[in-house]
């Protein structure tokens, strides 16, 4: 098995390519392409060119807002690109579940996914399920880890498309010379040789006071604790109704159990003003604002690079959440630098993130970084850069040491309000008690009074 990484100008230059590295029409083949446009015309172009050279090969891909490209994560790429992936023995199929077809509604009015046609692509020796969607809705997270749930037996990863316009709702994916919106493309991998296995980071960490969901509806929440959804962003962003892109920087943490995770706002209604989020909320959770853990990113560096030396691999799929791009680039590009060749260097800016493993509950994720290692061979590693820590720029340390103490800031002040919090209740308490105690005693005082004068009025007449 091999992979190689073409950065794409044209046609010609693709095949030249192709032909140096003696790439041939094969069932064997599988393309992706990394699409960093909104140009559907040069897209469907370069489609059916490849595809009438490439008839036999599987040919998928999506939308991504930026690429990975010469060690480098990049918006300003605008020209397509391709891994080849070439298996020995494996094979690879495709299922393309168009949602406004195979969503359909359950009995209790919330969308429910057909899987009877992924049931029909497994096999005996099916080892993965890569999943490309632009089907970034409210249900997405439900049908993900409904899919995650049914066949936890294999490796899942993949992740949503993201457009230019950074429109999540409008990006695209697409499986040989067709173009889809709303839909899921699912490539099964299967070998007896196969072996899939997964990194997975989250770095986002609370900074704002807990509040706790009063009121929702469905996807919407509406309340947290009794006051309008917005009001926990409107204190730190007055216009938050015109400033989409903090929500990708400043998305809401939640904690249930032993797990932490993000949950990323879609949109808001102004009217209502609410938030209508990527994953459903219940009411009586606690959510917090978050933002991304520079120090704690920057040392995935080292974890990465144990990762790979140790894991055998002849293939990477990487996959990083559109959050990256908002100051998080720094971690990328340390992270890409520990592989030695760039034909190893392909994934996607993701909207959402898609893993799942022992200790996930879930399959559905945001905010978050995964690497699929993919190999045929487990005598096989990728060559690798030495890491050493020392190479980490007096630049780097200063974002890493600038980070650390604004969530140390965060975190202390967070704990002193919170402190204040319960002693402002603990005296609230005490003081009702004593004018509950107060008033008791004026009650009785007064009921004294009113049977003494009884008794006096009495003896009187």
């Amino acid at each position: 098995m091999r992979q190689l990484v073409h950065y794409y100008e044209d046609f010609g230059h693709f095949m030249a390519w192709c032909d140096e590295n003696t790439i041939s029409n094969s069932n064997k083949l599988l393309f992706e392409i990394n699409y960093p446009s909104d140009d559907q015309q040069l897209l469907k172009i370069m489609l059916q060119d490849i595809t009438e050279e490439f008839p036999d090969a599987t040919l998928v891909g999506m939308q991504s807002f930026a690429s990975f490209k010469n060690h480098q994560i990049t918006d300003l790429n605008c020209q397509p690109i391709i891994s080849v992936m070439e298996f020995e023995s494996s094979e690879v199929s495709v299922l393309v579940m168009d949602m406004t077809q195979n969503y359909t509604k359950g009995h209790n009015g919330e969308g429910e996914a057909n899987f009877t046609e992924i049931q029909k692509q497994l096999q005996p020796n099916t080892q993965a399920i890569q999943i490309l969607s632009s089907y970034n809705s409210t249900q997405t997270s439900t049908l993900i880890n409904k899919l995650g749930q049914d066949y936890a037996h294999l490796k899942i990863f993949g992740g949503g498309a993201t457009s230019k316009s950074h429109i999540l709702q409008k990006s695209f994916v697409f499986h040989r010379t067709h173009i889809y919106e709303k839909s899921m493309i699912l490539i099964f991998m299967h070998g007896e040789n196969l072996d899939v296995n997964l990194y997975q980071a989250f770095d986002w960490k609370p900074i704002s006071k807990k509040k706790r969901i009063t009121k929702v509806d469905n996807s919407s929440i509406l309340d947290m604790d009794e006051s309008p959804a917005l009001d926990i962003y409107r204190k730190y962003f007055p216009n938050i109704t015109k400033e989409s892109s903090v929500f990708l920087q400043v998305p809401l943490y939640i904690t249930k159990g032993n797990i932490s995770y993000t949950v990323h706002i879609m949109d808001t209604d102004a009217k209502k003003q609410s938030v209508i989020t990527a994953q459903p909320l219940e009411e009586g959770d606690i959510v917090q604002l978050s933002i991304g853990n520079y120090n704690d990113m920057m040392n995935r560096t080292q974890e990465i690079y144990d990762f790979l030396s140790k894991t055998p691999t002849e293939a990477l799929w990487i996959g990083a959440c559109i959050s990256y791009e908002y100051g998080f680039r720094i971690p990328i590009n340390y992270y890409l630098s520990n592989v030695e060749s760039d034909n190893h260097l392909f994934g996607h800016i993701t909207s959402q993130e898609y893993f799942n493993g022992t200790n996930q509950p879930n399959t559905f994720h945001n905010q978050t970084f995964v690497i699929a290692s993919i190999t045929e061979s487990n005598q096989s590693f990728l060559n690798l850069q030495e890491y050493k820590g020392h190479n980490i720029t007096p630049f780097e340390i200063a974002n890493k040491n600038l980070y650390n103490i604004m969530h140390k800031t965060a975190n202390e002040l967070n704990r002193l309000a919170e402190n204040l919090e319960i002693r402002v209740n603990q005296r609230t308490k005490e003081l009702k008690e004593l004018n509950d105690d107060l008033q008791r005693r004026i009650d009785e005082a007064v009921r004294r009074e009113k049977r003494q004068n009884a008794i006096i009025t009495q003896q009187a007449r």
